[in-house]
């Protein structure tokens, strides 16, 4: 379930399971994004002002650098749930977004990411792209801000001026969001 790197579960009948990541092709943006990931991870245990946001994410247990190999908590699902992201209710839409909110909120001093390079949004350059492996939906949107070229003048000065002043997910969707049955 991912393009860039080996995903393993490690399942423990009752005990606690892990997911364990490792770079598939060992390339140099494979590896940076890897490292990135542990060190967003390392900043959350450690950062006192980001203590609220440390239960929406799970846990991370080790990260082993010359092997580019991030150990992190496996989150079991209810019997219940679906990964079918049409099947999720409103609420849990509402929730997902008020997560958002409250990480932007919390987590909006850019002192705390100035290790983090963070690029423009890959949108606000969609219009310049070529590249034919983007997905379905990304290709209809990049064929219409081709088709009007309005759209492209009003993306790229957004782009020339945007500077990060938040960490983003940069990869934000259902799948990549958990939620807690009990709570």
């Amino acid at each position: 379930f991912s393009h860039r790197n080996g995903v393993f579960l490690v399942l423990r009948g009752s005990h606690p399971g892990y997911v364990v990541k490792q770079v598939k092709d060992w390339k140099s943006d494979s590896i940076a994004t890897l490292e990135s990931e542990a060190q967003f991870y390392s900043l959350m245990r450690t950062e006192p002002k980001l203590a609220s946001l440390r239960q929406s994410l799970p846990q991370c247990y080790a990260y082993d650098a010359d092997n580019q190999v991030l150990v992190l908590e496996f989150v079991r699902q209810s019997p219940h749930d679906s990964q079918d992201a049409t099947r999720f209710s409103i609420e849990f839409a509402k929730s997902v977004g008020e997560s958002l909110r409250q990480w932007h909120q919390d987590a909006a001093d850019p002192n705390l990411f100035e290790d983090f390079h963070g690029s423009p949004p890959w949108v606000l350059s969609l219009h310049r792209s070529n590249d034919d492996r983007v997905k379905p939906a990304n290709a209809e949107l990049r064929r219409i801000l081709k088709r009007d070229a309005a759209f492209g003048r009003a993306l790229d000065p957004l782009g020339e001026h945007w500077r990060p002043a938040a960490l983003i997910h940069g990869d934000m969707k259902w799948g990549n969001c958990l939620i807690a049955t009990d709570t």
